[in-house]
């Protein structure tokens, strides 16, 4: 079973028309699709802060409880 605080998804699944209005709830920064973060958390991922927002069947966990700590770059968590 999955931890539910740790949700795997694709941040490439989220409906275009929702992804083009999302930015991080943050630090309002770009979020790119091709985020991962330690234990194959899939999402979308902000480069300015470093924070990565899951993605659950295509929707979006965008509160700061949901956030993991991301690198920024698309290889894996920072520190």
């Amino acid at each position: 079973m999955q931890d539910p605080s740790r949700p795997p998804g694709r941040g490439s699944q989220v409906d275009p028309a929702l992804r083009q209005w999302l930015v991080c709830p943050a630090c309002r920064g770009e979020l790119s699709d091709d985020a991962t973060a330690g234990d194959a958390v899939d999402g979308l991922g902000c480069r300015a802060c470093g924070l990565l927002y899951p993605v659950v069947d295509g929707v979006p966990w965008m509160t700061p409880e949901q956030a993991v700590r991301w690198g920024g770059d698309g290889s894996g968590p920072g520190r």
